[in-house]
């Protein structure tokens, strides 16, 4: 039967080199936190600008009476639906 042990942090610092390989590994921790949060920043892009083209594209489309329903001048609605979809 196995015991239930557990381990302090002091205890484990007491071990020699082991306390840097905690440190390395917090810090590999870290890091991989960021580049996973990267990615995934980079793996959304494409989908928000697909939106963001189709959106504008049914700006342009949109007729005087929708215009005036959405409170723009069509000045506005040109200006935005001129946008590349990279752009906010």
């Amino acid at each position: 039967m196995r015991k239930n042990t557990k381990l302090s942090v002091s205890a484990l610092t007491s071990v020699p080199g082991l306390e840097d390989e905690l440190i390395i590994s917090a810090w590999v921790y870290k890091y991989a936190q960021v580049v996973e949060r990267g990615l995934y920043s980079l793996l959304k892009m494409p989908r928000i600008w697909f939106y963001r083209a189709r959106a504008r594209r049914e700006l342009a489309m949109m007729d005087v009476r929708t215009i005036k329903d959405v409170g723009l001048s069509k000045a506005e609605i040109a200006d935005e639906a001129s946008k590349p979809f990279w752009m906010k």
